[in-house]
């Protein structure tokens, strides 16, 4: 079942609602735009792309994550050419920005997860978090500001 985001008749509204009624490898269409939602993935095989092949597509945060990712061991989901900003409580720092110009693929490991869970949740300041599964990157921009 594939989803498309946008303001078009009988189109989904938001991102978040688009992943509650995708079933598991659907494919989530993304209207460019800019879009405050932490968005919540636990459908494995989910993809997130722009519509538009030269789409933008740009989820900001204050503090939260842009994205939680806990699909399963062993399960994946895919994000494809967004761009996602966390702004918040590191202004202090040099921001950090990076393009994923190629694919990528992050699994938790035992050191990252036992150091999310030792820090107090005011101290973690992440764009991604993956709680379980593989996410894929392809072509995303991150940003902290």
């Amino acid at each position: 079942m594939d989803k498309e985001i946008g303001g078009e008749k009988g189109i989904k509204i938001s991102i978040n609602d688009a992943i509650t009624a995708a079933t598991p490898g659907s494919i989530i269409k993304i209207a460019s735009n800019v879009y405050y939602e932490e968005l919540l993935i636990t459908k494995p095989g989910l993809v997130l792309e722009p519509k538009d092949k030269n789409g933008e597509v740009t989820l900001v945060q204050s503090e939260n994550p842009c994205i939680v990712i806990d699909v399963g061991e062993g399960n994946y989901c895919s994000i494809n050419n967004l761009k996602m900003i966390l702004k918040g409580p590191n202004r202090d720092e040099d921001p950090k920005n990076f393009l994923v110009d190629m694919n990528f693929e992050m699994v938790p490991n035992e050191t990252c997860m036992r150091e999310f869970f030792t820090h107090k949740p005011e101290e973690m300041y992440c764009i991604i978090l993956v709680r379980s599964g593989i996410l894929r990157l392809t072509g995303c921009n991150l940003s902290l500001e």
